[in-house]
């Protein structure tokens, strides 16, 4: 798991966009990407507030996902944009 936020530059929240990306949902202030990757299944999102980008992403192996699944949708459902 990755967190990190940032001054927010012109043109935040980037979001991952690539033949990997399964899904996407983008708005002007926030923006969600999962997808597959060399064997991995990540969960991306972005928020800009206050002029911060705050970022969270989970990458974690494709044999955790029945695992791993409660814990995205709890986080999923906390970031609201």
């Amino acid at each position: 798991m990755t967190a990190s936020g940032a001054y927010a530059q012109p043109g935040d929240p980037r979001c991952p966009s690539s033949p990997h990306v399964t899904a996407h949902t983008e708005s002007k202030t926030a923006c969600f990407a999962t997808g597959k990757l060399h064997g991995y299944i990540y969960w991306e999102r972005h928020v800009v507030a206050h002029g911060i980008d705050y970022s969270l992403r989970f990458q974690y192996a494709q044999a955790l996902k029945s695992a791993m699944d409660r814990i995205i949708a709890r986080v999923n459902r906390s970031w609201l944009f």
